[in-house]
């Protein structure tokens, strides 16, 4: 194909711009800033040979091949996020065994071909990929990746993952397979993944959860399967949750069966399941005990999900209200007899409604990922913790006061005391004083 006169190439032997005439370098922070430059290429690494931080975001890139980044072996940090990149060579990275962080979201992959990080393997963390257009992972894609920790996936066109996929990956904590056109996942798909933490497979079309799909995942703590299309979810024994959870989103699905998330109540510290269109039966009578026993931590967790309710003739009725007295004969005396006023069918959640807490994304991971820190904590749960910590400042603050209060009480005191007993020393050697001086002067005036 013929190349424009006006595109600059980056093949062996034809000109290009060095690092050090279109580049912002920091030599203390070894940081080359190359980014909204409008380039089409990657400049050389003359002037930026030490360079740990590569940054080319927001140009015009297309192409990355060994020789786009040969010179920089010294760089752990490459961004390449926000470019036109459609295609990546196997063994594009064999010049920069060093990096840790590669960011290449937000541009126009559709396949990524076997081999394509070779060369990697002994320090790449993480790999960001989210927001293109990828819809073919050739299997050997990740091969040998065993140290990488984070992989995002997210906001692509996947319709299918299997088990080769990750077969390389026992270091992988994050996956993030979120916004993507997955329709089914074999059981056996994450069976490698030894030290998995967080998988976020929301906002699929996933109709339904295999049977022992998270089989062995023992260091699994958040799932999120949110807004797919589950009309039934089976119990935490049979997908092969043996171990406690700290989130499980379930919410906007299309289950209707309150008994299929009974079973989880006591398998994650926060259940997400609001929006599913559940029927009020004796089954959203235990949700709706559960949820009332809940702590006012968990409610504020619960309340930034979608609403959570049930249904009844038609009409919605939100889980603190009182649940009509025919919804579970077995069981009337749990509930008050007041009469409930429905209201409009309400499906899914407004505008108004708060977002719901997620796990850590691609943008939350990339922001700190550029000062080289890790992060993967929830805002929430921050704040909560920053409240937490307030109130017992404030606590602390006052037990010192009474503490102080009461030491002050007890000097004022002891003070008194002090002086009392000193006066009456005083007043004794003051009479005694006086008495000797009025004899001593009688002797005188004899003399």
């Amino acid at each position: 194909m013929c190349v424009p006169l006006s595109t600059p190439l980056t093949r062996t032997g034809e000109t290009s711009a060095t690092c050090q005439e279109v580049c912002e370098y920091d030599e203390w922070f070894r940081r080359a800033r190359c980014h909204e430059r409008n380039l089409q290429h990657i400049p050389t690494s003359t002037g930026c040979e030490n360079a740990a931080m590569l940054e080319v975001h927001e140009n015009n890139i297309q192409l990355i091949n060994q020789e786009t980044v040969n010179g920089y072996r010294f760089v752990q940090t490459l961004d390449f996020s926000q470019n036109q990149i459609s295609h990546i060579e196997p063994g594009a990275f064999l010049n920069v065994s060093n990096v840790k962080h590669l960011l290449l979201s937000n541009n126009a992959l559709v396949t990524l071909r076997n081999r394509t990080f070779v060369g990697t393997e002994r320090h790449l963390k993480r790999i960001y990929l989210d927001k293109n257009e990828v819809a073919i992972i050739e299997e050997a894609a990740f091969h040998g990746l065993n140290k990488v920790q984070y992989l995002d996936l997210g906001y692509n066109n996947i319709q299918s993952i299997t088990s080769g996929h990750f077969l390389d990956m026992p270091g992988l904590e994050f996956l993030i397979l979120e916004n993507n056109e997955l329709v089914s996942i074999e059981n056996d798909t994450f069976n490698c993944l030894i030290s998995l933490e967080v998988i976020a497979l929301n906002n699929n079309k996933l109709t339904s959860i295999p049977n022992g799909l998270f089989d062995g995942l023992t260091t699994l703590k958040d799932i999120d399967l949110s807004q797919n299309r589950l009309h039934t979810i089976l119990s935490p024994s049979d997908l092969g949750l043996l171990t406690h959870l700290r989130y499980l989103f379930l919410a906007d699905n299309y289950i209707n069966k309150s008994t299929d998330i009974v079973p989880f109540f006591e398998q994650s510290v926060y259940l997400l399941v609001g929006g599913n269109p559940f029927e009020c039966d004796c089954g959203f009578q235990k949700i709706q005990e559960w949820y009332l026993n809940q702590s006012i931590v968990v409610k504020q967790v619960l309340s930034h999900s979608s609403s959570l309710g049930c249904y009844f003739n038609g009409s919605y009725i939100d889980v603190t209200a009182a649940l009509p007295t025919n919804s579970c004969p077995t069981d009337d005396d749990a509930l008050t007899s007041t009469t409930v006023k429905f209201t409009t069918i309400r499906v899914k959640t407004s505008t108004e409604e708060l977002e719901k807490p997620k796990v850590p994304t691609a943008n939350h991971m990339k922001q700190t990922v550029l000062t080289m820190s890790p992060s993967s904590d929830y805002s929430l749960i921050d704040n909560l913790c920053k409240k937490l910590t307030a109130n017992l400042i404030i606590c602390s603050v006052i037990m010192v006061m009474l503490i102080l209060l009461f030491l002050f009480t007890l000097i004022v005191t002891v003070c008194n005391k002090y002086v009392k007993c000193k006066g009456e020393e005083i007043r004794k050697v003051t009479g005694n004083g006086g008495s000797g001086q009025r004899a001593l002067g009688g002797e005188r005036e004899q003399y």
